[in-house]
């Protein structure tokens, strides 16, 4: 694991926050995923610190800002900046659909269908993407 190679290495740093990520939609917490939240958003931040282009920090950071504002009712700009950065620092073809789809939320929350339709659309693989008119209800529901 990247954890061994170095905690404070801004690669390992992503790593946990991805891990923690992951773990607000998959493992039950005490009270709620805030506890799972604070540590990715802390482990992002800290890889950020050590390295203001590591491509999967930004991504987590941007999910859990696009996250916070669709909970919260705040404005998505932050999220959408950080989303951004994350695509332009390179992502797997998996992590950039996790990407897509925050940046089509992000969109389709604040009124802007065309934009979110895009983003949504490009969160699909390659080989699924002439289904969008089939997929879009399903996508579109999801919160």
């Amino acid at each position: 694991m990247l954890l061994a190679r170095g905690a404070d290495e801004p690669a390992s740093l992503a790593c946990l926050a991805d891990a923690m990520l992951a773990a607000v939609t998959t493992t039950p917490s005490i009270v709620d995923a805030a506890d799972y939240f604070r540590e990715a958003a802390r482990a992002a931040q800290a890889a950020l610190a050590a390295d203001a282009r590591q491509a999967d920090a930004l991504r987590v950071l941007g999910v859990l800002e696009v996250w916070s504002a669709l909970v919260l009712g705040q404005p998505m700009e932050r999220g959408r900046t950080l989303l951004r950065q994350a695509l332009d620092a390179g992502q797997s073809p998996g992590n950039r659909r996790k990407v897509m789809f925050f940046l089509g939320k992000s969109f389709q929350y604040t009124l802007d269908d065309a934009r979110a339709d895009a983003c949504l659309r490009g969160a699909l693989p390659g080989w699924l993407r002439p289904a969008w008119p089939l997929l879009r209800p399903r996508l579109r529901s999801v919160p």
